[in-house]
């Protein structure tokens, strides 16, 4: 008999753990509901590339994931050995209906189509809180540990992520420069500042966000702020983070000159070589995982270097 571990998929999930209760950020606004998912699930179907590669470190099989949107960290996955269940927001329904795993995790991306997955098995939706990230994404980590009976594995790889996170913090934290990140796509910069990508560089990290609370009430109709050069010269970030959209899902790499154009290239970022381009498909394809924060902790640790 498969034993059953009690969880609530709502705007939060929640999992007794030995005496303390275990906070984990699945958020699934429209389908606030109990869910039962199986202990230590053996046929996993994961759309989630960040749990992707947090049960690969874990030494735990996933069975079937999206081949589409592999990023490179992840191309072992490529293989015929796993099952290719569609894309980020392309699921292939029949193909998991075939296949009908123990366990199904989705994103972000796929909240729309929440209730189609969990008619064909419990599905929990682990996407973090761009607010809370260090918090949300260590209860994440330790929720999965749980159901696939890994915690005392992931509280070592915990403790390797914490590690590197003080030592940046640390770093970081009497450095007065001012950050921009932002998505690139089609010749227009995205401000990244509410994302997971924010939660993670400055919420956890400590880096300090320019203010752009000014042109978001000029822009409040707007669910994605597009800056335009002029505005981002104006800001003067000290640093500039850019994740290019089109490298990440296949459209050609980013032609760096059509970026730092007049206005850019006024910016101290500019300046003083500040304009980090991050690897695309971990950034924009992944993240929120072992194998990914790690990657990502390390890439923005190259900047203090420069």
């Amino acid at each position: 008999m498969i034993m059953q571990t009690m969880i609530r998929i709502g705007l939060t999930t929640t999992l007794l753990l030995a005496s303390s209760i275990v906070m984990a950020n699945a958020k699934n606004a429209k389908n606030a509901k109990e869910a039962t998912l199986p202990n230590n699930p053996k046929s996993v179907a994961s759309f989630d590339l960040g749990v992707v590669d947090t049960l690969d470190q874990l030494h735990v099989p996933v069975t079937a994931l999206p081949k589409q949107a592999l990023p490179n960290y992840l191309k072992k996955y490529k293989s015929s050995n796993y099952v290719d269940i569609g894309g980020l927001k392309s699921p292939d329904i029949k193909k998991l209906k075939q296949l009908h795993p123990d366990l199904i995790v989705i994103s972000g991306r796929q909240q729309a189509q929440y209730d189609e997955f969990a008619n064909i098995a419990p599905t929990v939706n682990l996407s973090v809180d761009p607010k809370g990230y260090e918090r949300s994404f260590k209860n994440n980590m330790v929720m999965l540990g749980k159901l696939f009976n890994k915690l005392p594995e992931m509280s070592t790889e915990l403790a390797f992520i914490d590690k590197k996170a003080q030592d940046l913090q640390k770093k970081v934290k009497d450095l007065p420069a001012k950050t921009l990140i932002t998505v690139h796509y089609k010749g227009r910069l995205m401000a990244g500042d509410q994302t997971s990508y924010a939660g993670l560089i400055n919420g956890w990290l400590g880096f300090k966000g320019v203010d752009l609370s000014e042109i978001r009430k000029k822009n409040s109709n707007t669910p994605r702020l597009v800056l335009e050069s002029k505005e981002i010269a104006a800001l003067n970030p000290d640093i500039l983070f850019i994740i290019d959209r089109g490298e990440a899902i296949g459209e050609g790499k980013l032609d760096t000159n059509k970026i730092e154009d007049q206005y850019i290239k006024q910016t101290n970022a500019y300046k003083n070589n500040k304009i980090i381009y991050l690897t695309p498909d971990l950034w924009y394809l992944s993240g929120n995982g072992l194998q990914s924060v790690a990657l990502q902790m390390d890439e923005v640790a190259q900047v203090l270097k420069k």
